[in-house]
């Protein structure tokens, strides 16, 4: 009897864990997928408000370049730059948003 409790609970405990192992590693895939999709997004929404700011299209390349390479924190906090600079123009805090994302850009 004590050898039956014994093979019942290895085995469930083993279905227990590759369950976790099966949900955590499909959770990151999918989790992976959509922050492909939002970052491109995110760079896109960079790139037009940047391409309202400048005229040189060989720039524009290189920045693009730049923004493919970073992570996506950074991406993330400059797309939410760029949209208050879209919201806001011609404002202080449109141009110091600018000016940070500009920064972040170059010293990144």
């Amino acid at each position: 009897m004590e050898m039956r409790k014994k093979n019942f609970i290895r085995r469930f405990l083993i279905c227990l864990l590759f369950s976790l192992v099966i949900t955590f590693s499909w959770n990151q895939s999918y989790a992976s997928s959509k922050a492909v999709e939002s970052k491109s997004a995110d760079i896109s929404r960079i790139l037009s408000v940047l391409g309202n700011k400048m005229e040189d299209p060989e720039l524009r390349k290189k920045i693009e370049d730049k923004l493919s390479t970073l992570e996506y924190k950074k991406i993330s906090l400059m797309a939410s730059l760029s949209e208050r600079i879209e919201n806001e123009s011609h404002t202080a805090g449109a141009e110091i948003a600018l000016l940070l994302v500009t920064a972040l850009i170059v010293f990144s």
